[in-house]
């Protein structure tokens, strides 16, 4: 969680905000900042399940954000609502609205929610495994180099 300076200017930037998702009938809320200084938001009410939410989280609250908190890394919304809404009504809509489905829709919204946490952590990893090469890497062309410095030597 990011200290309570930045969580609380947050905070203050997302209630000047605010107003502007409001007029459209939406709003939002502060789920977390993480300790990589993102900050997870959910999308409410019209907001929530508007195909324009993308575009609203990243061209206006995360540029709105960052300019007034810099140490924002970026803004990462809650889709899983969102989607379950659009395919729920893409199943009412061709005829298909039986219980079955519906339980089809949440398992495919709760698989996107376990595919993007297992991107995240595929992603650390990869930091760490290149972090690790790039340091042996470092360790083995120093020993390559006194090896041939000390074959220099002996000539």
């Amino acid at each position: 969680m990011a200290d309570s300076k930045i969580e609380e200017r947050v905070k203050e930037a997302l209630d000047m905000y605010r107003p502007q998702l409001q007029a459209d009938g939406g709003d939002m809320e502060l789920v977390k900042i993480d300790e990589e200084n993102r900050v997870h938001l959910k999308l409410t009410g019209a907001c929530g399940s508007c195909p324009m939410a993308t575009m609203t989280l990243k061209m206006g609250v995360e540029a709105y954000l960052k300019d007034a908190c810099p140490e924002i890394k970026e803004v990462v919304g809650s889709y899983i609502l969102a989607t379950v809404i659009i395919l729920g009504i893409a199943v009412i809509s061709y005829g298909f609205a039986k219980m079955m489905y519906w339980k089809q829709v949440v398992s495919y919204a709760n698989e996107l929610s376990k595919i993007e946490m297992m991107k995240k952590e595929l992603e650390t990893k990869v930091k760490k495994t290149k972090d690790k090469v790039t340091k042996d890497i470092k360790k083995k062309t120093n020993s390559v180099k006194k090896t041939v410095r000390a074959a220099k030597n002996k000539k």
